[in-house]
């Protein structure tokens, strides 16, 4: 995602991209400099209630947050949340954690230790960022709000798709006393999860060579959410079971006509870019049934083992696997072609 680092709350009025770095736990930051002075908006007070419950003690009345409770107990992290002073928690519903693929529920019953606890820490924000804030920031291309969590990374927040939102999480509600806001959200903030617990696109974003350059590079740098296309990104933030198949580098020089997605100033409406978006979209299904995954093109996917997938008629052998929360991606040894691009895109002779 790409971040412009203001403070809590910003709304700049032109900024031009300077480069990426990367966060100590892998996650990308375009940062971006502001040409002209930005106007700095501070989070609007919490509505005030009464002072004295801490987050922990929060986090106890709402009958929706037993398997969050849980992990911060087993993280040995209840002083995070039991401490005094203004904080803002974002707090995954049980229902949130229902949602995860068998295999994640799996992992997440045995992670702990420090892992555990730097994943919680992601969700408690120094100040306190009411949901009236949220609705009035927003995640667009060139400006993006955010809050620091207690480590001192972003937390970004703003309207998504018309909701509120945290990162990868809608808000669904929230309580809030003088020196606390808890925010029950509808699935964990995945930025710095542990990898099976990250989305597809996490995933997909680890990857670097696809993610620098290529089909994924084009198709996920302007998909978000700067474009009409985000409709192939965007789900794969979300909860579902989802997989992505990469074509390894070998497949990819195969193919004639791969060329024309390699430049990395693609205007959103420019041929190459619709066509990139295209193939990116017919390597992504969705899962249909027990073992059955299915494109937006009604293509089938199915997975025979661990080794072989079949995708059509056609067997593929897995090179490898990347798991996440809500579903894997996949290398292989083939390039998927559209079939309105079957004429620009052939495999070379």
């Amino acid at each position: 995602m790409v971040l412009l680092v203001l403070g809590v709350g910003c709304v700049p009025t032109s900024v031009e991209p300077t480069g990426v770095a990367t966060s100590s736990a892998g996650a990308e930051i375009v940062t971006r400099v502001a040409t002209t002075l930005p106007e700095t908006v501070e989070p609007s007070p919490a509505a005030p209630t009464q002072a004295g419950p801490t987050a922990w003690e929060l986090l106890h009345t709402t009958g929706q947050h037993s398997q969050f409770i849980a992990l911060i107990e087993r993280a040995d992290a209840v002083a995070l949340f039991d401490q005094p002073g203004d904080f803002t928690v974002f707090a995954p519903s049980d229902a949130g954690f229902a949602r995860y693929t068998a295999e994640a529920q799996e992992l997440l019953q045995n992670i702990s230790g420090p892992q555990l606890r730097d994943w919680l820490t992601s969700h408690i924000g120094k100040g306190l960022l009411s949901t009236e804030d949220i609705n009035n920031a927003y995640m667009e291309c060139d400006a993006l709000f955010i809050i620091n969590d207690l480590d001192d990374h972003p937390i970004l927040y703003g309207r998504y798709y018309g909701r509120a939102a945290v990162e990868n999480a809608y808000v669904a509600s929230a309580v809030a006393t003088e020196q606390v806001i808890l925010h029950t959200i509808d699935q964990p903030i995945t930025t710095f999860a542990p990898p099976g617990l990250r989305t597809v696109s996490d995933r997909l974003a680890e990857i670097d060579r696809y993610t620098t350059d290529g089909l994924f590079a084009v198709a996920r740098g302007l998909s978000w959410p700067c474009t009409p296309y985000n409709d192939w990104w965007n789900p794969l933030e979300q909860p579902g079971n989802f997989i992505v198949l990469i074509p390894s580098q070998a497949a990819l020089l195969n193919i004639e006509g791969w060329q024309a997605f390699r430049p990395a100033d693609l205007g959103p409406e420019s041929e190459d870019f619709v066509r990139a978006v295209t193939v990116a979209r017919y390597h992504t299904f969705a899962q249909i049934s027990d073992r059955v995954w299915e494109n937006s093109s009604g293509l089938q996917l199915t997975l025979l083992d661990e080794t072989t997938l079949q995708v059509g008629d056609q067997s593929m052998t897995i090179n490898s696997r990347r798991p996440a929360a809500n579903g894997a991606v996949y290398q292989i040894d083939t390039f998927l072609i559209p079939p309105e691009y079957e004429a620009q895109l052939r495999p070379k002779p």
